[in-house]
């Protein structure tokens, strides 16, 4: 014989706040609409908020990494001095971990659009850690931007 059914709205379950009674799903077990501490809304039955087998949406990876004294904040520097950060949501072209070169993208947000893979951004100052606009320049190729470099050079062999 079951008992009453427990109503668990506004009761607390690791990082999920039980908000209403959804639904029954196909073994006729209740499914609560539940918000995570993150703010994402997620369905879990009965069983799973109070034996404690489901305590979030499982976004705890993120919260995790932010509690992880290494953690940098989504920013670091490659051994070559290119600092990189963590891509936007829905960036064309991050990295294999979510990262992109941080003057690519103040490069992006300085002339409105996604940067092509071809283009290239060159560093006026030749500082490759001073990613302000102003110390920000587009060349078309990776081309454009060695002839340039080579130029400089020849430049600097003559003075």
């Amino acid at each position: 014989m079951r008992g009453k059914a427990m109503d668990l709205r506004g009761k607390r379950f690791g990082c999920l706040v039980a908000l209403r009674l959804a639904a029954r799903n196909k073994w006729r077990q209740r499914v609560w609409e539940c918000r995570c501490d993150c703010g994402r809304l997620t369905y879990v039955i009965t069983g799973d908020l109070t034996r404690g087998h489901t305590k979030s949406c499982y976004c705890g990876i993120a919260r995790r990494r932010e509690l992880n004294p290494n953690w940098g904040g989504g920013r670091k520097v490659s051994t070559n001095g290119y600092v990189f950060v963590k891509a936007p949501v829905g960036h064309p072209r991050p990295d294999a971990n979510d990262y992109i070169l941080e003057h690519r993208l103040v490069m992006e947000s300085k002339i409105g659009r996604y940067l092509k893979p071809w283009e290239c951004v060159h560093h006026i100052d030749g500082d490759t850690q001073n990613n302000s606009p102003e110390n920000l320049e587009l060349f078309k190729t990776k081309g454009y931007h060695t002839q340039w470099h080579r130029r400089l050079e020849e430049i600097a062999l003559y003075d």
